[in-house]
């Protein structure tokens, strides 16, 4: 998710690929972003939606203190779980801990409402997103059981 004005980016899921995502962003925009985005959202913990955030490690890119976005379970499941735990622990990442049907304003321009999903929650709550621009509004749902399971009017 870019905001064109200031030039913050925010990155949706921290897949596998991680390093391809990072730089599939700098082939579409030209490289006129940092190389980083200004923070990560997760959306639940499934594998193929956080595990890129090992990246962020001393061992590789040795961050400093990346916002990464979750619903309270995700966040605890971070938190507790080597070795995301050690990234929280180390400061390389940290946890900002979102809630149900709240709004979270990135910038200027970007507002996101946070939502729940009927997924397969063994780990995590499933979120999925409201991204509201000055022109525009999109939807980000990553999985979903059912839609007939999700009494949900956006």
């Amino acid at each position: 998710m870019v905001d064109s004005v200031s030039k913050n980016w925010w990155l949706f899921e921290a897949t596998p690929d991680f390093k391809y995502q990072l730089q599939l962003f700098r082939t579409l925009t030209h490289s006129e972003y940092k190389y980083l985005p200004d923070g990560i959202i997760i959306t639940h913990a499934h594998i193929g939606h956080y595990t890129g955030l090992m990246q962020l490690g001393r061992e590789v890119m040795d961050t400093k203190e990346m916002p990464v976005y979750v619903l309270p379970r995700m966040a605890s499941f971070l938190e507790t779980n080597g070795p995301w735990s050690q990234l929280v622990k180390l400061k390389n990442m940290v946890i900002h801990q979102l809630n149900p049907d709240s709004v979270l304003t990135l910038g200027n321009n970007v507002k996101i409402e946070t939502f729940t999903v009927p997924h397969r929650d063994e780990y995590s709550e499933t979120a999925g997103f409201r991204i509201m621009t000055p022109s525009r509004k999109y939807l980000f749902i990553p999985d979903i059981n059912k839609w007939g399971k999700w009494i949900k009017i956006l």
